[in-house]
């Protein structure tokens, strides 16, 4: 251990330039790709988990009537609701046609597919904390804010509301400007 330790600290700049050149390389392989994708399915696994334990194992979900090209505002008329197994939803899968429609579609959608909020202009609402809250301590509703982001952009288990959090104990130190999430709290 001495001798890495050393070497981190004799080498930092050289290691620095070898671990760009690696990611560079990786890159250019699919390995960050790869692990992108990895990281997103199991994402959705935790979404769609949390999904079966509130809804079962099929649920009702907005799916497109026709193809949409990204950029184009969906109406009310180019949605069905179809019943699908749970395990074959999309993270953040939408299952009331209000919540897409006017929006515009951030990528191209296939006929059929169903929808994800993550495929429109929708925002979000998530929790921040607005001050450092330690370990092991109550939760109050002065340490949350609630702002908008993307859709895109949204955690799959980042809390909506702070009477969610409110009132809870804190599992883990959550920091000052942290998105809050189911993980955070004890229940």
């Amino acid at each position: 251990m001495p001798m890495l330790r050393r070497f981190r600290n004799n080498y930092r700049p050289f290691s620095y330039t070898a671990f760009a050149l690696i990611c560079m390389a990786s890159s250019a392989c699919g390995v960050l790709e790869k692990i992108e994708s990895d990281m997103a399915e199991t994402e959705r696994q935790s979404f769609i988990a949390r999904l079966k334990t509130k809804y079962g194992e099929q649920i009702n979900a907005v799916c497109a009537k026709r193809n949409f090209s990204k950029g184009e505002a969906v109406g009310a008329g180019d949605l069905e609701t179809k019943k699908i197994n749970t395990a074959d939803a999309p993270a953040f899968v939408i299952m009331s046609a209000r919540k897409v429609g006017g929006h515009r579609a951030m990528r191209n959608i296939s006929a059929g597919a169903p929808l994800s909020e993550r495929d429109f202009d929708i925002k979000h609402e998530i929790v921040y904390a607005i001050k450092d809250i330690p370990e092991g301590s109550k939760i109050s509703i002065e340490d949350l804010e609630v702002h908008e982001i993307d859709a895109a952009k949204c955690p799959t288990d980042a809390l909506s509301s702070a009477e969610d959090a409110a009132g809870h104990i804190a599992k883990y130190g959550i920091s000052q400007g942290q998105i809050v999430s189911d993980h955070d709290i004890e229940k």
